[in-house]
């Protein structure tokens, strides 16, 4: 885990979640920027649930992964409370799926066409847009 915040500053962390190592490392390499930013990497769903530590200001997860899917994921999050900005991306998310989704209050996003504009959103919420 890379280290990025100035000492006596709250860390943030933005965990990636996807059962592509290469994914997880290019997505990582592009929102890489700026000090107070903390990421942590799970492979998939039941992986992410054992890294999370409450100070994430953004978890970014695939749907289609072994042991726990994205969706799993994020209900499971909800669940416990927690209202951090999640951004779900696949290369077949379903109409069923993306709907639940929304109504979790998570951000879809289309590994095929949307990845330019998934990677845009992810950075405004990590610089504390309030994005709806």
């Amino acid at each position: 885990m890379q280290q990025n915040a100035k000492q006596g500053e709250e860390q943030k962390m933005v965990l990636i979640v996807d059962d592509e190592a290469d994914t997880r490392g290019i997505v990582r390499a592009f929102l890489e920027e700026g000090e107070g930013v903390d990421f942590a990497e799970a492979e998939d769903g039941k992986d992410a649930l054992s890294h999370l530590t409450g100070k994430e200001v953004l978890i970014i997860s695939d749907l289609n992964m072994p042991r726990m899917r994205g969706i799993e994921l994020l209900r499971e999050i909800r669940a416990r409370g927690l209202q951090t900005p999640f951004l779900l991306w696949s290369s077949a998310l379903d109409t069923d799926t993306w709907r639940e989704a929304e109504a979790l209050h998570a951000h879809c996003f289309s590994k095929l066409t949307d990845n330019d504009a998934a990677l845009e959103w992810a950075r405004r919420v990590m610089h504390g847009e309030t994005i709806h």
